[in-house]
């Protein structure tokens, strides 16, 4: 008995891995600066660094935070609520319409092909489970960033010191009768 040829899928796998392959063959190794160059050499501390303020970030920083973690959470629950809607008449669908929790709550029912699914197969199954996980993950990512926004510290009017705008005027005597002002400033 003849072997079977190989499925189309997995000849379309093996046209995709194998460009990897042959990319990861040709990369060479780092070529960094030998580290016994370095061995006898003494770290260089002065003692006279004043120790640096932290920056605090502008006090607009937890709106603008905010506002990305609605848009992320928002964009990752548009392609949920979508894709609820393409495959309206599977029974995890109602469940994918839920916020944050949603994908969460429809995962176990998608992990196997249900008896009512034509043309249902193993790599469709993974296909959806991993998309459905990613798009969870989305979503509760994108409520950290918006509860992120809630605790940032930010710089006060007080913490920032204001640079006040200072002038300074001295006169210039040069040779051959040559008198001036001469006026510097800081802003």
């Amino acid at each position: 008995m003849a072997p079977r040829p190989p499925s189309p899928a997995f000849r379309r796998i093996g046209a995709l891995l194998v460009p990897f392959a042959l990319g990861f063959s040709l990369i060479s190794p780092a070529r960094a600066q030998d580290p016994a160059a370095f061995k006898d050499a003494e770290p260089v501390v002065t003692g006279k660094e004043p120790a640096l303020e932290p920056e605090y970030p502008s006090p607009a920083a937890p709106v603008n935070l905010a506002i990305t973690g609605a848009v992320i959470t928002a964009a990752w629950y548009g392609a949920a609520l979508g894709s609820s809607y393409l495959i309206g008449d599977q029974p995890y669908a109602d469940e994918l319409r839920i916020p944050v929790a949603g994908p969460f709550l429809a995962f176990p029912q998608m992990v196997e092909c249900k008896p009512e699914e034509t043309n249902c197969t193993t790599l469709i199954v993974v296909v959806r489970s991993v998309l459905t996980m990613l798009d969870g993950i989305g979503q509760v990512g994108g409520v950290g960033v918006l509860l992120e926004s809630l605790f940032v510290p930010t710089a006060t009017e007080r913490s920032r010191p204001k640079k006040r705008a200072s002038f300074r005027a001295a006169p210039v005597v040069g040779g051959s009768g040559v008198v001036g002002v001469s006026v510097a400033g800081e802003f």
